[in-house]
């Protein structure tokens, strides 16, 4: 079996994706990285290729859209 990726096309830092969930909640929270830990991937992005061959799909719902309406449902 092949791996198929669903995710958004568009790179996005975990910096970026923690400010965005900040935001939407409207929450005073105070964003801290440990800096003792390596540094890793600063983003990534999905090959949205296999997903859109094997099942004519690709995502239509923007991140930060997702984030809020994952947030209001939680």
């Amino acid at each position: 079996p092949e791996l198929i990726q669903i995710s958004s096309p568009h790179a996005t830092s975990i910096k970026k994706l923690a400010q965005k969930c900040v935001q939407i909640s409207k929450k005073r929270i105070k964003i801290n990285f440990d800096t003792n830990k390596p540094t890793g991937d600063y983003g990534r992005a999905a090959d949205l290729t296999l997903l859109k061959e094997v099942f004519n799909w690709v995502p239509s719902i923007a991140l930060e859209e997702g984030l809020s309406e994952l947030y209001r449902w939680i």
